[in-house]
């Protein structure tokens, strides 16, 4: 199902992913926790018919609870430090969360998770893949 920009909802998750990336990326390697623009961002890494409301939803909704969404992920660590999450899990498990508790709260638990995992196989080990299921599976109630 495509919106009417022509984007599947796959690909939007797959956007959301790539523009969180680069701003945690970004805030990671620069030691400072502040955020670049997520407009600026979002309007260089995609095109102009790519951006769509649920793309800029969710990257701003992501951002708005960052703190609230990580502190629901770190009690769920068991023995891993938030900062050591590699940059790409992170913005799959702040994305996921953000979607769940925010932005579609009537969404199945089993179909944020199957959207995580499915974006993580493509990007990270299975073992990471795993990780990410575990985690929300915990997270998401």
């Amino acid at each position: 199902m495509s919106n009417s920009n022509g984007l599947t909802r796959t690909k939007e998750h797959y956007a959301i992913m790539a523009v969180l990336y680069s701003i945690l990326n970004h805030a990671r390697t620069s030691g400072d926790l502040a955020f670049l623009d997520p407009h600026e961002v979002i309007v260089n890494s995609l095109s102009e018919d790519e951006i769509t409301p649920f793309i800029e939803n969710t990257v701003y909704e992501s951002l708005a609870h960052y703190e609230e969404i990580v502190g629901m992920i770190i009690p769920h660590l068991h023995g891993w430090k938030y900062s050591r999450l590699p940059v790409l899990s992170e913005a799959i498990l702040i994305s996921s969360v953000a979607k769940y508790y925010f932005i579609e709260p009537k969404i199945q638990k089993a179909v944020v998770i199957d959207v995580a995992v499915s974006l993580a196989k493509d990007y990270v080990d299975d073992k990471q893949a795993k990780f990410i299921n575990a985690i929300l599976d915990e997270v998401l109630v």
